[in-house]
């Protein structure tokens, strides 16, 4: 019942729209026709008229004229309305036409344009398809959740997972990382990367535990990707293989530990080794000792028979010594004829009957070299840690005075050293070096030398690159390098003084170049570790800057490798101090070191000085030259420029430049020549005191010069001036 009424009540609401409808269509139709219904009217009114008046009266013919005349007015009028309308609903109808063909042509338009759009945007999405599937890195995509949306080829094969399985995936279950020293886990970075809001690299070594395959050393960085309004939409993880970085990395730390003849550990590690002993046995139980050896006749070997026999001669020695030590102990090739040996936790005694056990052993040993056999002894210095020297440097003096000694007493034979010994005291002569620097920086006879370091591959803008040297003048006016007392200054720490001489005098000269317009290029200076570890060091230099007004970006500054890795962050602290003036930076002898890669990433140098040992040797040996192109190539991963020093042939300046290597510096480009003579400090001095002189006679009145003049004085008379500064009256010249 309520539905049948509910039906009534909706049809009678739609009733009156129907009728409302249907009359609006009867008058739209009537206001078409009527004009024609009119016509059609007035001509019946004239037919039937004719009809009924077959002979009308006049009056009634004169009537009928006047209604055909009406009539024919009026069907004027209607035709003209008719037309009139008929033109406006046709130029409505064209109105509307043309609007339909516009709003179609419109329509048109916007299709074509979606679909060029739509073309790009699949053309750009398949160029970056394309690029990230050409890109050596592997490249993961992540929406906000952590889930994989994206793997190129490379991720693919790093991973182990496809694209298909690893889509909508969480990134962690993928990329599982772990520290390649302790294999702990690590957290998820790109989770972090999300959260943070920042990007987020990779720290130390890690390896990326692949899915049914071995492990890969990899380094890793991730990135949010955010859109216009910067909110976060996913983010982007890019992984590098390093699995051959790391193997050259590991191949040059044990080629730069280790001595390539002999395969024992080289110099550097030892004084390590002994180092790590020296400064950590107050700490520990026991007592420890170390040997110096000093092959006995080995120059005999060499000079008859040729270095292949030197070097045959001293592998045979490696082996026949490593046995007869104990599981623990360290034997190294000190360099040329020499071997140390560090025994831990080895009271005096037995340390006193090993090192006659490595003696018997030599002399026992016969050396056959193409049917000649030779016999050889040793000469053994041995330092007993518990009550001797308490640093590295007097350690590896005490057991060097006391292998001399032991020569000095007729070789072949252990000789023990104690502090009270007063031939050992004596033997240690480099103390004389001590007295003979020392003299020489009082009469100013240290010197520069500079010698250029020329690129390889020359550009456009040259710019000269030049290394200065220093030099002494000895007493006998002979020209002494300073390899001859470099090592004593550095271990009775002279080096801060003579690095100070080195700056202030650089300094000047090229102060003086820049005042006659002929400064130019950039000029490395040396900086010893004693100085990079002297606290007021680094305020001198600053100091020197500014006085002589020396431009920045004209000095680089080199630091040995050692000096970097034992002074770290003494050596951090100076470079970052003057680097960002405009210094430059290089790690000179570099890949002799210990932990040359370790540390390179926390030095912002800009030049890498390849260690002249190898580029020597490159063109015979394939290890040294297979150790300059590993280091080449790390440093142009690192963004660093490689200098090859010690280039002593046309020949190893063409294997160098088919390598890459940026800069050369030796005899092949240019000798060492004068870059600032001895006596620059006296002359300075005595120009400083002749202009000092002209100011206070030209400041002087007619009277004063009179009176002068007729006591005999013809002028100021300068004192005598020591290369110190001081001045000397005529009685104590």
């Amino acid at each position: 019942m309520d539905k049948r009424a509910t039906g009534r009540d909706a049809h009678s609401m739609r009733e009156p729209g129907i009728a409302a409808r249907a009359a609006q269509r009867v008058e739209s139709l009537f206001d078409s026709i009527w004009p024609f219904l009119a016509i059609v009217v007035v001509l019946v009114a004239l037919a039937l008229t004719d009809f009924l008046l077959v002979e009308p009266a006049p009056a009634a013919r004169l009537t009928l004229l006047v209604l055909r005349v009406v009539a024919g007015v009026a069907l004027l009028v209607l035709a003209a309305l008719t037309l009139r309308r008929l033109f406006a609903q046709r130029a409505k109808l064209s109105e509307a036409l043309r609007a339909s063909e516009e709003r179609l042509v419109s329509s048109l338009s916007d299709i074509q344009k979606r679909r060029q759009a739509e073309a790009l945007l699949f053309e750009e999405k398949e160029r970056a398809q394309v690029t990230l599937a050409s890109i050596a890195d592997a490249v993961v995509t992540v929406d906000t959740s952590g889930r994989i949306d994206y793997l190129n080829p490379v991720a693919e094969r790093l991973t182990g997972w496809p694209l298909g399985e690893a889509r909508q995936r969480a990134v962690a279950e993928v990329f599982a990382v772990v520290d390649e020293q302790t294999g702990a886990p690590i957290a998820d970075p790109v989770a972090r990367a999300l959260t943070d809001g920042e990007i987020v690299e990779a720290e130390g070594n890690v390896v990326l535990l692949c899915r049914g395959a071995e492990s890969i050393a990899i380094d890793y960085s991730v990135a949010p990707i955010r859109d216009r309004a910067g909110n976060i939409v996913g983010a982007v993880l890019v992984i590098q293989d390093m699995s051959r970085e790391r193997q050259y990395a590991a191949r040059l730390s044990n080629l730069a530990s280790h001595d390539a003849l002999t395969g024992l550990l080289n110099r550097r590690e030892f004084e390590q080794r002994v180092r790590a002993l020296v400064e950590t046995r107050d700490g520990q139980v026991g007592q420890h000792a170390v040997l110096y050896l000093d092959l006995d006749q080995f120059k005999v070997v060499n000079d008859t028979s040729g270095h292949a026999a030197g070097d045959e001669l001293l592998r045979q020695v490696g082996a026949l010594l490593r046995p007869r030590l104990r599981e623990g102990d360290v034997l190294a090739r000190l360099g040329g004829d020499e071997f140390g040996v560090l025994l831990p936790h080895c009271p005096p005694a037995p340390a006193l009957r090993i090192a006659d056990a490595l003696r018997k052993a030599i002399v026992d040993f016969r050396f056959a070299w193409r049917n000649r056999s030779f016999t050889i002894g040793v000469s053994i210095g041995l330092v007993n840690l518990a009550d001797g020297p308490h640093t590295l440097a007097s350690v590896l003096s005490a057991a060097d005075a006391a292998c001399y000694l032991a020569k000095d007493k007729g070789r072949n034979r252990v000789q023990v050293y104690r502090p009270e010994d007063s031939e050992v005291a004596a033997r240690r002569g480099e103390m004389e070096w001590v007295h003979r620097i020392h003299r020489a920086l009082a009469e100013d006879r240290l010197c520069l030398y500079s010698q250029p370091m020329r690129p390889m591959h020359p550009t456009a803008i040259h710019v000269e690159h030049e290394e200065l040297l220093v030099r002494l003048i000895d007493e006998n006016d002979e020209l002494i390098p300073p390899i001859a007392f470099i090592p004593a200054a550095e271990r009775y720490h002279l080096m801060p003084t003579i690095d100070r001489w080195v700056i202030r005098t650089a300094f000047r000269v090229l102060a003086e170049r820049r005042a006659e317009g002929r400064a130019g290029g950039t000029y490395a200076i040396n900086i010893s570790g004693a100085s990079i570890g002297d606290e007021e060091f680094l305020d001198y230099v600053r100091e020197s800057f500014a006085r002589f007004r020396i431009p920045h970006a004209s000095i680089c500054f080199e630091i040995t490798e050692t000096t970097a890795v034992t002074s770290l962050s003494k050596a951090a602290e100076f470079i970052g101090a003057f680097r960002e003036p405009g210094c430059r930076f290089a790690l000179d002898d570099f890949g002799v070191g210990v932990s040359s890669f370790t540390y390179l990433k926390q030095l912002p140098v800009d030049y890498l000085k390849i260690d002249g040992s190898f580029v020597k040797n490159m063109l015979t040996d394939p290890v040294d030259a297979a150790m300059v192109e590993a280091i080449h190539r790390i440093a142009r991963v690192m963004g660093k420029q490689t200098i090859a020093e010690s280039v002593e042939s046309a020949a190893t300046l063409d294997a160098l430049r088919s390598v890459g290597i940026d800069y050369a510096q030796g005899n092949a480009i240019a000798p060492p020549s004068m870059f600032a003579p001895p006596g620059m400090r006296s002359r300075h001095i005595a120009e400083r005191a002749r202009h000092d002189a002209e100011r206070a006679r030209s400041a002087e009145r007619p009277g004063d010069v009179e009176r002068r003049r007729a006591r005999g004085d013809g002028g100021p008379r300068l004192a005598a001036v020591n290369p110190q500064g001081y001045r000397q009256g005529a009685g104590n010249q």
